[in-house]
């Protein structure tokens, strides 16, 4: 049997964790396909890119993850994707999570290379994470990591078979991804 990705493309509520997580819910609940075997949402995924990060920040583990968890065990479907973690210095971190349907909370993620405005808001992570998961080994990303080229090939010599990226990238019809020129 063939292994497939489904990337949930969510249209984030502001601020709204429940409902945002009652969307990525419905979307893998939708899915039909019995060759799915991971679903990815993005970064910011359950909070959208909200103005007050440290309003929505969570704990890992924590609520969040806990519905994940119980999503991904009823589906049978590993889930990534973007949360707003707590941080020290009242900056939070950009986290990704990994959950795998038979072992919960496998991996998070912080993101290593903050864009532009995000320099001032949030806390870096400092560390690669490459999580063993039945579609191989899969390593985790967010974003403005994926631009640079040796940070991707490090994951790669480290034995990454697959790169995911969780981006909230948002673009305009002329300039492209809003921020390029920063």
């Amino acid at each position: 049997m063939e292994k497939k990705l489904a990337i949930l493309q969510i249209d984030s509520v502001l601020g709204d964790i429940n409902a945002n997580l009652q969307k990525i819910s419905s979307m893998i609940d939708s899915i039909e396909d019995k060759e799915v075997r991971m679903a990815i949402f993005c970064e910011y995924g359950t909070t959208g890119y909200s103005l007050d990060l440290n309003a929505v920040a969570e704990e890992i583990p924590g609520k969040t993850t806990a519905f994940l968890e119980e999503l991904a065990l009823r589906k049978n479907i590993w889930i990534s994707g973007g949360m707003i973690e707590k941080g020290d210095n009242n900056k939070p971190y950009n986290s990704s999570i990994m959950i795998s349907p038979t072992q919960g909370l496998r991996a998070k993620y912080r993101k290593v290379h903050p864009f532009s405005f995000e320099k001032d808001q949030i806390n870096y992570g400092d560390s690669e994470v490459i999580v063993d998961t039945e579609l191989g080994k899969v390593a985790m990303t967010i974003c403005y990591d994926f631009i640079f080229p040796e940070y991707i090939r490090s994951l790669a010599l480290k034995g990454a078979q697959i790169v995911l990226n969780s981006t909230f990238w948002f673009a305009d019809e002329i300039s492209g991804p809003a921020g390029w020129e920063s």
